[in-house]
């Protein structure tokens, strides 16, 4: 598993891309080198790796999804046997409920918990190295994306910061970078170097998941009778829960239903899955029944 030395380069290494970009930009657009002084360089160092966290994090709210079901898309046998098996159960339940109870379940958390449950720390270790491997591409694309936007950005910082000093808004900053056609190709290249910047980290993504997606393959046809466990465990919990949920909102025919759900509760601590998804279910019947 990762070390504390890995956890720092796994943040800093993001925060060290936004701070090239930012030189970058600065020497070859804005030509300001005497900016750039040692304490400079020494603050940014510094900085480095709680930028890199911030990045990583905002990476994880913003384009997190779009690296991971969207833009790399590969065959994944895994999430589709997981799919089976969800829908497959999930035919016991009300049609309404069932809906509610699959957008609660994760498949790629499912995955998680089956390798956490039965493999070795080893093949975790190994599982977790492409996991990780992706993800820093991804944050590198999107700390690449960062860099499109400085352009627009270390502009603004100079005028807001010229408006502050003299108390007057100006529009230099902007002017410069294309005032001349030398200063026009710079910027040019400088977009150029950001956006092959993405393309190569992007460009092994695609190969690194498929042998992602290849592992657990492995992993799954060994461990058939867990991944069927894993299931009904994921589904009647998740299914109680949403019950819960939902007779907190009702006041309709409250102590019949409350008397259900004690029922349905001992099935699940006892592992009658199947038991608790069908008394679930007639617990949503008479609830939803009620309100009507």
């Amino acid at each position: 598993m990762k070390t504390e030395t890995e956890h720092l380069l796994y943040y800093s290494i993001p925060g060290f891309f936004v701070f090239f970009f930012i030189y970058m930009f600065i020497l070859l657009v804005d030509g300001g080198i005497s900016v750039i002084s040692p304490t400079l360089v020494a603050l940014s160092v510094a900085l480095a790796i709680p930028i890199g966290y911030v990045t990583y994090q905002t990476y994880v709210m913003t384009i997190y999804r779009c690296v991971w079901e969207r833009w790399f898309k590969v065959p994944d046998p895994c999430f589709e046997l997981l799919d089976i098996g969800l829908q497959e159960k999930l035919r016991l339940l009300d049609k309404k409920l069932a809906e509610r109870v699959r957008k609660r379940i994760s498949r790629r958390h499912m995955l998680v918990f089956l390798n956490q449950a039965t493999q070795k720390e080893s093949v975790l270790d190994y599982r977790w190295r492409l996991v990780n491997l992706i993800n820093s591409r991804g944050v590198g694309i999107f700390s690449g994306i960062i860099g499109l936007l400085i352009p627009m950005i270390y502009p603004m910082y100079c005028s807001v910061e010229t408006f502050f000093t003299s108390g007057v808004f100006s529009l230099e900053p902007f002017q410069n970078m294309t005032s001349t056609s030398s200063n026009t190709l710079r910027l040019a290249i400088y977009y150029l170097i950001v956006l092959a910047f993405i393309a190569v980290l992007a460009k092994n993504i695609y190969r690194i998941k498929t042998h992602l997606a290849d592992f657990d393959i492995g992993i799954i046809g060994s461990n058939k009778g867990a991944l069927e466990e894993l299931i009904w465990i994921y589904l009647s919990f998740n299914t109680f829960a949403e019950i819960r949920e939902v007779l907190e909102r009702s006041k309709e025919n409250r102590e019949k239903a409350r008397e259900l759900l004690l029922k349905t509760y001992g099935n699940l601590i006892k592992g009658e899955w199947e038991q608790t998804i069908r008394n679930a279910s007639k617990l949503y019947s008479l609830i939803t029944t009620s309100k009507g």
